[in-house]
């Protein structure tokens, strides 16, 4: 009995496009809170969203540092299967054909 591994590079290299353009959305121009707590009214609610700014930008971080690995986990797999194929592929034509 032979095992068949099928791995789909395209759809990977897709999957790591598409993990790049997430992380340069979450990457984007921080919240500039800081600017809006003149205008709310109230120093206790600027305060908190000074606080929540702060908090989501730390965790913005984390994610798109998360999603980066991800990304380049993606397009890494996909270089690794391709070049596994291409070797094999020079390994049988240089063999030549069987008799």
């Amino acid at each position: 009995m032979t095992t068949r591994l099928v791995v789909d590079t395209d759809w990977l290299r897709e999957t790591a496009r598409r993990l790049e353009e997430v992380q340069q959305a979450l990457g984007g121009e921080p919240l500039a809170v800081s600017r809006l707590g003149n205008q709310v009214g109230s120093r206790q609610l600027a305060d908190a969203l000074c606080d929540s700014s702060s908090s989501w930008s730390r965790q913005r971080e984390r994610l798109v540092s998360s999603v980066q690995a991800a990304q380049r986990a993606a397009a890494q797999a996909a270089d690794a299967f391709d070049g596994v194929d291409e070797d094999l592929v020079r390994s049988l034509r240089s063999a030549g054909p069987r008799r």
